[in-house]
């Protein structure tokens, strides 16, 4: 199914988004999905899909980018994610996280 294609005020309004977006800006390293919702989300309201489909959204929509993917101890694949991509500086202009 092809995903709809969003404004960039739209993206960036969006709750969980908007967190991911602040805690890239924030975070001296690359992300994972398993950080982000341990450290950034209610685990009682939202699941690691959540957090994985979010900012699935924010690499579709030029926000942020892969870093790296690494292999897990148990045989599975770990993302890392930074700012990053065509629309990432007017995200943080949006949210008002810019250095000036």
């Amino acid at each position: 199914m092809k995903r709809r294609k969003r404004s960039i005020k739209e993206t960036v309004e969006h709750p969980t988004r908007r967190k991911w977006i602040e805690a890239l800006w924030h975070s001296s390293e690359a992300l994972s999905p398993k950080r982000f919702h341990s450290e950034f989300l209610d685990a009682e309201t939202a699941s690691h899909s959540t957090a994985v489909y979010h900012v699935e959204v924010l690499v579709s929509e030029g926000i942020a980018t892969l870093d790296r993917a690494v292999q897990g101890g148990s045989g599975g694949r770990e993302s890392f994610f930074v700012l990053g991509g065509p629309n990432s500086v007017e995200a943080l202009r949006r949210l008002e996280l810019t250095t000036t």
